[in-house]
């Protein structure tokens, strides 16, 4: 097994200031300001390695080509996912709603209501429940074609930033400001283990495409890699006074990419945590991460308004998308690796592709 080095090893992380641990975080400026940028450490099986960033190179005649911008949401826009079965896009705001509608022209949309800002909407896997969750500290999960809710689990004493179906449908992992990931039965909302192994708020869960591990991504600047049924630890990823905002699995399950607010990107082997490389471009935080579903790509969204795409074989940069006018919070691939969407504070989400 690997584990991260004891803590009298390892410097001290940071991650929100104390005045924030306990306000809501749905509104202007919460995402401002929160850290300086630090020296980037990595730690997996016991070794600390100072990293090398990988700058943007030529995009060459690549250009991106916005298709759709869909306007329903009357504020903030946090989370974006594609449907993985159809042409259908979920989206949830701090307009308390998360709504579901037509990738192509923003048709025939769904509306889901919760009683305030939901920060994470995700698909089950076969396209036939949607759960979403927010600063109600609830997860629901609901219809994606009426809206109506099959079940609301309770289990977190904050609120939910992220959640994630399991790749066979039956489990849930939901992570919050309870610093806890807890992982619950999708039908009937049992609860199955909580994991307790970070000290900060918990923004980011993914499950392994094999459903044998999850990796959490926490303000505690850790990415950290562990059983579902036990909660053992197989490693950590640390970075030094900052804040880890996203956690993505390369869609064949061998490497991990994060997001933090040192403005980079990390990959790295998901096998035993060792450093691949940094993607460093970005001017602001970066707040997601997505794989394209064929592996050969990486999507990241920022506080600096732009979504950048990059190679994920040797990490270079390859477009910027600049169609937004505020804060990128979250960005999604299409099923058939051609589109995109990405949901941004400007209060849209806009679906584009890459020419």
């Amino acid at each position: 097994m690997l584990h991260d080095r004891s803590d009298s090893q390892l410097p001290e992380t940071t991650g929100l200031p104390s005045q924030f641990q306990h306000h809501r975080i749905s509104r202007r400026g919460v995402v401002i300001g929160l850290a300086s940028l630090a020296a980037i450490g990595l730690v997996g099986g016991g070794i600390a390695l100072v990293t090398h960033v990988q700058t943007p190179t030529n995009p060459g005649q690549m250009q991106t080509k916005t298709l759709f911008t869909y306007t329903g949401h009357s504020d903030w826009v946090w989370s974006v996912a594609w449907s993985p079965v159809s042409a259908r896009i979920a989206s949830s705001s701090s307009d308390a709603t998360a709504q579901v509608w037509d990738a192509f022209n923003g048709d025939h949309p769904v509306v889901h209501h919760q009683s305030d800002t939901i920060y994470a909407v995700a698909w089950s896997h076969d396209g036939s429940r949607i759960a979403s969750s927010g600063y109600d500290k609830t997860v629901q999960i609901w219809d994606p074609t009426f809206g109506d809710s099959f079940l609301t689990y309770s289990g977190h004493k904050s609120w939910v930033w992220s959640i994630a179906w399991s790749p066979d449908g039956k489990s849930i992992a939901s992570a919050g400001g309870d610093k806890t990931v807890q992982v619950w039965k999708a039908a009937g909302g049992q609860h199955q283990y909580t994991y307790t192994g970070h000290t900060g708020n918990v923004y980011s869960v993914a499950w392994s495409p094999d459903g044998s591990r999850i990796a959490s991504a926490s303000s505690d600047g850790t990415v950290q890699v562990w059983f579902p049924t036990n909660g053992n630890l197989l490693y950590t990823l640390r970075l030094y006074n900052t804040t880890m905002w996203s956690v993505a699995w390369s869609p064949d399950g061998k490497r991990i990419a994060a997001g933090s607010n040192n403005n980079t990107i990390q990959v790295w082997s998901a096998t035993d945590g060792s450093y691949q490389f940094i993607l460093g471009g970005h001017t602001d935080f970066v707040y997601s991460v997505a794989w394209s579903p064929n592996g050969k790509y990486i999507a990241s969204a920022s506080g600096d308004k732009t979504v950048r795409i990059w190679d994920a074989s040797n990490g270079h940069h390859l477009i910027t998308y600049t169609g937004h006018s505020d804060i990128v919070r979250s960005v999604a691939w299409s099923s058939d690796n051609r589109r995109l969407a990405s949901a941004s504070f400007d209060k849209t989400v806009q679906v584009w592709q890459m020419e």
